[in-house]
């Protein structure tokens, strides 16, 4: 029920995350069902992200972070939304080597 041009955004903006021993997680190119509600610490042991980068790149975007934090709470004691966290963390993963 999608377009070409839909199923091309979809893949498009996924980004390929390599773990160890096997083919990776691939990070979403849009938040799934319940992510807000994930503590940074969880996304970025899912994803296989670099916390202390995840960190510092939330920082200076500006975000006020504790690890232990659920991205909604990111967003909303920094005057933002999920969505935005979210964005911070896509980037982070679209740059890993």
């Amino acid at each position: 029920g999608r377009s070409p041009q839909q199923l091309f955004d979809l893949f498009r903006d996924a980004v390929r995350l390599p773990e160890a021993g096997n083919r990776g997680t691939m990070f979403p190119g849009s938040p799934p069902p319940g992510f807000g509600s994930q503590s940074l610490v969880d996304v970025c042991r899912k994803y296989g992200l670099p916390l202390d980068r995840v960190m510092e790149k939330l920082k200076q975007k500006g975000f006020t972070v504790r690890e232990g934090d659920a991205i909604k709470e990111i967003g909303r004691s920094n005057d933002s939304n999920p969505m935005a966290v979210f964005e911070v963390l896509k980037e982070v993963a679209s740059t890993r080597k």
